[in-house]
């Protein structure tokens, strides 16, 4: 592996502590490879696509806030991230409608 893939690998993996643009823009910039990610409940949680909510979250960073078929809407450094396609390990790539129909994230904190 190369060096620069090295460093790609490493860097996939979302810092909630980040503004939620700087995160819209690494979900971009990793799909189609390596995919940003974070954890849920420990497993591995591919973010594919999201964007930004020009709001402000009164919630620790990394913790959702609200989710619904719209999107999973996770605190961050500065705005809301909105997660509207993802990955859990092992499975396919669903919306965050779907996502939330099997995965309650009520008061959940990814990380």
């Amino acid at each position: 592996m190369l060096p620069t893939q090295k460093k790609l690998l490493r860097t996939k993996r979302i810092d909630w502590r980040n503004p939620a643009e700087t995160l819209e823009r690494q979900v971009r910039a990793f799909n189609p490879w390596p995919i940003a990610e974070t954890a849920l409940h420990g497993k591995q949680l591919r973010i594919w696509q999201a964007n930004v909510l020009h709001s402000s979250a009164d919630a620790p960073a990394g913790r959702v806030i609200h989710a619904d078929a719209n999107g999973i809407q996770v605190a961050c450094g500065e705005e809301i991230l909105n997660i509207t396609e993802l990955q859990l390990a092992g499975r396919n790539a669903m919306s965050a409608g779907e996502f939330i129909n099997a995965h309650p994230l009520a008061d959940q904190s990814l990380g």
